[in-house]
């Protein structure tokens, strides 16, 4: 069910893609639900957070401090 304020995309360990999310994000979000991809040190999972970004309007922040590796998608 949505609509989310907060979306946390993680999991499953190792190098699976998480790809699939995008098939049911439309209807988990709202116009200024944040969405967090973790492990964007990962190809997959850096692309993942740019095509959210370009595809709900908003803009990426990776964060790589302190050994973490995530994205926060801010939706407009």
């Amino acid at each position: 069910d949505g609509p989310h304020d907060l979306i946390l995309i993680d999991g499953p360990q190792g190098e699976g893609s998480r790809s699939e999310v995008l098939r049911v994000l439309q209807r988990l979000v709202r116009d200024e639900s944040v969405i967090v991809v973790d492990d964007v040190h990962r190809t997959a999972e850096r692309e993942l957070a740019e095509e959210i970004g370009a595809s709900f309007g908003g803009t990426p922040v990776l964060d790589h401090t302190k050994g973490h590796s995530f994205s926060v998608i801010a939706l407009r």
